[in-house]
């Protein structure tokens, strides 16, 4: 006590002793109880790095004329400590480390107003194969425009990346920086320029399944029946291939037909009527495919390729599908969503109703389809076979997946039928037979001498 008033006393660091006065204290036993908050609330911004808000803290506690407003400011100063832990960035933090916690959602829980939970693994990709190689290892605060410009440079020519794929790697490299300067408050500006960002240029001719063709692909046998039931879903009703692959079976209610999707790539849930052939297919199919989901287990990564070769192993032969040239990219798995949309235009359905499914958000992106829907609608097309009756597999009572054990079987058979076929070789590589089993020691060196 000084003059009449109660003072606390403290050291703070490079602020050196410190004596905020206990304006809102009466008596000892109150003092020695602020001076106690005082000095945890000191500790707790010092260990925070946010020591130069010790004084405001200390003297807000000392004008307190009640416990629980002192109570309060302490739980003030632990919730700023809080998120100054969660939030506060090494000035040596690199490129490679600070877009991690980005693609591993650890941004997203430091930062849950700003940064959006994603599904992050085309990013992921980008940023180990295309850009951590080259600026990986330089700190975020020595990022510079020419780093960015070098990622570009060392980015294969077309054709052997599209425009729009190098315009994807450069967004990634955009959207760190632009993460970095807020939230993080790592840097202060972006060292990019307004424009970085290359031009993607004009989009190229896609094509779409005809309904014939599709049908003609559901009834080759040959092609895995868990495909075709999952390309026969995304015509039908048009989400996104990896979309489809997380379904569960909790996502649908089979007794009224109908699908909820919470969690998607655009974060936007919804929910709609399955087309009647898919909901009876589904039931069957359930029967089926043992899993957590209609299409657990699919590799979709690469569906696009693979695609192609069942269309044409089904004697599809239209040859806008596989024409890859400037002004036309070939039959994607992605295009099934076009197939999706263009047949419901040209069948006259609303773009309430396909945005419920696709999750377009804007009319814009449904106008892309109209030019092609009009020449559908002309050519009479009409709407996709019955799901349920285009895949034979389900009319069969009897049908089953093959087993693992199956499978072997299958593929052992298959290869003991290619070595049979062959013709055997002559000269210095010829097989050399191995002899039987048992044979006298004698017999097998003589064969070996032979040979």
């Amino acid at each position: 006590m000084r003059g009449g008033a109660y003072y606390a006393r403290i050291r703070v660091g490079e602020l050196g002793r410190i004596e905020p006065r206990m304006s809102g204290v009466r008596d000892d036993a109150t003092a020695t109880e602020r001076a106690g908050q005082i000095a945890a609330v000191a500790n707790i911004l010092v260990a925070a790095q946010r020591a130069g808000r010790v004084r405001e803290y200390a003297e807000k506690i000392g004008a307190c004329t009640s416990s629980r407003a002192a109570a309060l400011l302490v739980r003030s100063a632990e919730i700023i400590a809080e998120r100054t832990a969660s939030v506060t960035y090494g000035e040596s933090i690199t490129f490679e480390e600070f877009s991690g916690r980005w693609t591993s959602g650890q941004l997203h829980l430091d930062h849950p107003d700003h940064v959006p939970k994603k599904q992050s693994a085309g990013d992921i990709n980008i940023l180990k194969n295309r850009v951590n190689p080259i600026v990986g290892p330089i700190p975020v605060t020595m990022f510079s425009l020419e780093d960015a410009d070098r990622v570009m440079r060392e980015l294969p020519p077309a054709p052997e990346i599209s425009p729009s794929y190098r315009r994807a790697v450069a967004q990634v490299v955009h959207r760190v920086l632009h993460l970095a300067v807020y939230p993080a408050k790592i840097i202060r500006a972006s060292p990019l320029p307004k424009g970085w960002l290359p031009k993607i240029g004009k989009p190229k001719a896609k094509s779409f399944l005809y309904p014939k063709e599709e049908a003609q692909l559901l009834a080759n046998r040959d092609v895995d029946v868990r495909y075709r039931m999952l390309l026969g879903f995304l015509n039908r009703e048009g989400p996104r291939k990896t979309e489809a692959k997380l379904m569960e079976w909790s996502d649908f209610d089979l007794e009224n037909g109908t699908v909820t999707l919470d969690e998607n790539k655009t974060d936007c849930p919804r929910s709609w009527v399955l087309d009647p052939s898919v909901h009876r297919a589904l039931i069957r199919w359930k029967q089926i495919a043992k899993g957590r989901g209609p299409f657990e287990g699919l590799d979709v990564q690469h569906l696009g390729t693979s695609l192609r070769d069942w269309l044409k192993a089904s004697d599809v032969k239209r040859p806008q599908l596989f024409k890859q040239s400037d002004r036309r990219i070939h039959f994607r798995a992605h295009d099934t969503r076009s197939t999706f949309v263009t047949l419901a235009l040209a069948n006259d359905r609303s773009e309430a109703w396909i945005m419920r499914r696709t999750a377009h958000k804007s009319s814009t992106m449904i106008a892309r389809y109209t030019v092609v829907a009009a020449t559908a609608k002309e050519l009479n097309l009409g709407w996709l076979a019955a799901l349920d009756e285009s895949i034979p597999e389900l009319a069969d009572e009897h049908f089953r997946l093959p087993t693992v054990v199956d499978m072997k079987r299958a593929g052992g058979e298959r290869g003991r039928q290619a070595r049979a076929s062959k013709t055997p070789r002559s000269g210095e590589n010829r097989v050399k037979k191995k002899p039987a089993r048992g044979a006298p020691l004698r017999q097998r060196s003589a064969k070996k001498k032979a040979l």
